[in-house]
This record gives C-alpha cells, structure tokens and sequence, in this order.
C-alpha cells in the first residue's frame, strides 16, 4: 500500500526583499507556476499579483499576533481589508498562514496564536470568506518529537498547551496543518539511520510500516505528523507541505533533489532539465 499523502504543495516561495528586485510575474508566468507562498503581506507583491489568477498562501508576521490575539474580530477585519484584500481579490487567497515556525522559532507569540486565528476567522466569516480562505500557522517538522517509523510520530510534548488547542481548531474549521519540510535537515541529523538516497528520492528500497510503504523521507514525514495528530485524537486533519527544498549550497545533492521532488510530484519517470526548479519548491 502507497503513504496517505494527505497533502498538497504550495508551488513557489519568495522572501518580500527579494520582490521588488524580480520581474514577479514575468518569472511566475514563465515557469507555469500557478500558486506562490509570500513571507508577508508585501503591498508591491499583491499589486503585482492581483489578476493574474495566480493563488496565494499569505504569511502574517510573528510580531503582529499580539495585536490581533488581544484586539476584537473587527480589528482583524480592518487589518485583513486594508493590508491584503484592498491590492488582490479574496479569491486569489487560498490560505493565510498566521505567523511561521512559531512555536519553536518565536515561542514568546506561542499564547497569541490561536486567540489571533480564532479572530480572523471570524472576520472571514464577516465577510463570507470562512470556506474559501483557510487558516493555519506554518511550523517547522521538527515539532514532531518521534517521527521513525511514520507510525510512531507524535509531537513534542512541550508543546502539547499549544498543540492541542491549535489541532482543535483546524478540525472545528476544516483547515490543514501547514508544515516546512526540510529532509535534509533530517538526514544530517540521523546519517546512521536515514540514507542520502531515501531522502533524495531515489531510493530503490520499500521501507514497510503498518501496511504502508514509503520510498522517500518526505512521504514518511507527512505520514508521521497524520500518525501524531491521530494520537491526539484529531483525525482527516490535511497536511499542506507549506516550504520544502535542500540547501542551495547542495551542489549535485540539491539538484537530485529538486529533480526527485519535481519527478514524485508529478509522477515522471525521468528528470531531464529542471530549470527553475529551485522557485518551484520554495526554498525559503
């Protein structure tokens, strides 16, 4: 049997700096990307992009939870009008991820994170936006405290305060857990247990877990954080793989890994020429 594979990927990502020094769209369009991740609401970025039918995962930043966690629905309101659907339409937005890697980046914001989501949703639904803009909060994989076998995943369990209310919303608002997936970080880490093969997806082997077999690190590491919140007793959560990639300083790792990734995504036999593979996957 294949991984779950509960999971979608977001298709490009760009830091704000470096938007206003690239022809945006132009490269966007060029490539056949229809769906970018933006670090944050960057005004010239959604001016940009507003038209051109390309979706959007928009970033709020860490340092502004505060205000929305400890302001009311109708301050999220304002800020979501003026800041993001004042330059783009609503229906470009897919998904708003309220803030990123908070919980082991930034945990001073850790109490506002859900008090925050919890207002701007309902400022979505103020607007009637609540089903076609979803919203999570980006966290890095290493949240999991046990990710070997898939099966076993479970989540750091000083983070559980956080965890659990966090969980109980996506559930009670239909929305993914967002994850940044790095395997190289996990290969580095473990190189006695994880092959460099597996974790650039051109293992030969099947590795078996309750039924389930697993040919890359990737497919294992969505699985273990399904397993995770299941242990939880949070159940048909979707994992949205919000930045993933391998250090560009890689060298031949990096582009068998774009190579690998962009073969698994789109189930090719052969990767013949990436091109702008490193956009595609949303090095961050």
């Amino acid at each position: 049997m294949e991984p779950r594979r509960l999971s979608e990927y977001a298709t490009a990502g760009w830091p704000t700096t470096s938007l206003r020094r690239l022809p945006l769209v132009a490269l966007l369009e060029s490539n056949a990307i229809t769906a970018v991740r933006l670090f944050s609401p960057d005004p010239d970025a959604l001016r940009s992009l507003s038209g051109t039918g390309i979706s959007l995962l928009v970033d709020i930043p860490n340092e502004l939870l505060p205000s929305l966690a400890n302001s009311t629905p109708a301050f999220s309101l304002q800020w979501l009008q003026s800041t993001i659907f004042s330059l783009i339409s609503p229906t470009q937005v897919k998904y708003i991820s309220v803030g990123n890697e908070i919980l082991l980046k930034d945990p001073y914001y850790s109490p506002f994170l859900v008090p925050s989501m919890e207002n701007l949703h309902k400022a979505l639904q103020t607007l009637g936006l609540e089903n076609s803009i979803k919203l999570s909060s980006a966290h890095a994989a290493s949240i999991l405290s046990n990710s070997y076998p898939p099966s076993a995943g479970s989540f750091d369990p000083n983070l559980g305060s956080i965890i659990i209310p966090f969980l109980q919303f996506l559930t009670t608002t239909k929305s993914p857990l967002m994850v940044n997936l790095y395997p190289f970080f996990s290969y580095i880490n473990n190189p006695d247990y994880i092959s460099l093969d597996y974790a650039l997806f051109r293992s030969r082997n099947v590795e078996f877990d309750q039924n389930l077999g697993y040919e890359n690190l990737f497919d294992a590491t969505v699985d273990a954080l399904v397993y995770a919140m299941e242990r939880e007793g949070f159940e048909g959560i979707p994992v949205v793989v919000a930045e993933t990639g391998w250090p560009t300083g890689g060298g031949a790792e990096a582009k068998r890994w774009e190579c690998g990734g962009l073969q698994w995504e789109c189930g090719e036999e052969s990767c013949g020429e990436c091109g702008y593979a490193e956009e595609a996957w949303g090095w961050g």
